[in-house]
């Protein structure tokens, strides 16, 4: 008797935004070729911030033990990352611990070079913890870099088979990588309406996309992107606080602030020594800051969707808005745009909570890997 042949992959979306990475990731098990398992997807968000480390100082100066180990000292949820001889901590820890920490801010490259590769790792190796396992992928590209040589460039920069190690223990991922599609119109294919005149808006942290399609089809005219965000707010607020008051406001602590008055709770208290700084103060900063930061949003939609003797957007049966920007500017878009909606709120494929505003690309990716062979069956082979 000839034996069962079993295989685990795992199929990806990923997103590797400016301010957050977003990975989604569901495993499939064959046998013989036919899918015998197919687990429920798992999904990790997290800031984009990578930084240098030393593993040894690191265990050293957390250890109670001589004997311990870089996997005796890691906490939940913090990722240290070796690769290629370097050492790295990933996301919070990176932010906290690491040296050189940076998110790649408006480097275009980010896309396209090591900074990329490390978070899809770091945040991969959170999720499976397989010695070696198999990924199918799928991943975007701002509307800004969206050309042939581009999409070649991160599809190269992402395929592979990558020996690594995470907090302390080797792994190897080998990474094929289906499509690099076009980031933001693509979660129209969610949350949209496959037939209608639609735009989208994905306001992330350093960059605003915004298109048009018609159906599922970008019309190109109408797509654009430009270097606004909710970074801005946040630089705008630890730059505040440091004039105002002399008092250094780490991103966390900012970007916390900003969620907490985004969802209408009580701002975190920020102290100078022992006195805290008044509520109203802060408020007044992320108010001025985000106004100034919505005119420069607004002024660019306006500008490219323009219609001579028309109202901009009229033509638009739905617009779909996403990313972080999108909920911090919930009720500047509502009152720019009736017909806009966000995730939660669609018909076809209604996100199961607020959150799915942060992830709405990366879930659109997720589910294209599962649909690229319906289109090329061999797109997975070699």
């Amino acid at each position: 008797m000839i034996a069962s042949k079993t295989r685990t992959i795992r199929y990806v979306g990923w997103d590797p935004g400016s301010g957050f990475g977003s990975i989604i990731l569901t495993t499939i098990i064959l046998e013989d070729g036919n899918i015998i398992e197919k687990h429920p997807p798992l999904k990790l968000t997290l800031p984009s911030l990578i930084g240098n480390t030393n593993f040894t100082k690191f265990t050293n100066d957390r250890a109670t033990k001589t004997t311990a180990t870089l996997a005796d000292v890691m906490h939940t949820g913090e990722i240290a990352l070796g690769y290629n001889s370097k050492e790295y901590f990933i996301g919070h820890l990176a932010e906290t611990e690491g040296t050189n920490t940076t998110s790649a801010k408006g480097a275009l490259k980010r896309y396209t070079d090591i900074h990329s590769r490390l978070l899809l790792l770091g945040m991969y190796g959170s999720l499976v913890d397989d010695e070696e396992s198999e990924v199918r992928l799928v991943t975007g590209a701002p509307m800004s870099l969206f050309d042939r040589d581009t999409r070649a460039a991160i599809k190269k920069n992402r395929e592979g088979e990558d020996p690594f190690s995470f907090n302390g223990k080797q792994r190897i991922v080998k990474i094929k990588v289906g499509t690099v599609t076009r980031e933001g119109v693509k979660a129209l294919s969610l949350y949209g309406n496959a037939k209608a005149r639609q735009g989208i808006i994905d306001i992330g942290e350093r960059t605003t996309d915004i298109g048009q399609t018609d159906g599922q089809t970008p019309i190109n005219r109408w797509c654009k992107a430009e270097v606004y965000g909710v970074g801005k707010v946040i630089d705008t607020l630890i730059n505040d606080i440091r004039t105002h008051y002399k008092r250094s406001l780490r991103i966390s602590e900012a970007r916390a602030i900003l969620k907490a008055f985004t969802d209408d709770r009580p701002i975190p208290i920020v102290k100078i020594g022992k006195t805290p700084i008044p509520e109203n103060e802060i408020i007044s900063f992320i108010v001025a800051a985000k106004s100034s930061e919505w005119n420069a949003i607004d002024t660019f939609i306006d500008a490219t969707w323009n219609e001579e003797g028309t109202e901009v957007g009229s033509s638009l049966e739905l617009i779909l808005c996403i990313g972080g920007g999108a909920k911090v500017w919930q009720k500047e878009l509502k009152a720019k745009f009736p017909q806009t909606i966000f995730p939660q709120e669609s018909d076809l494929f209604p996100g199961i909570d607020d959150e799915a505003i942060l992830i709405a690309n990366a879930e659109a990716y997720h589910n294209l890997a599962f649909d690229l062979e319906e289109i090329d069956t061999t797109i997975w082979n070699g």
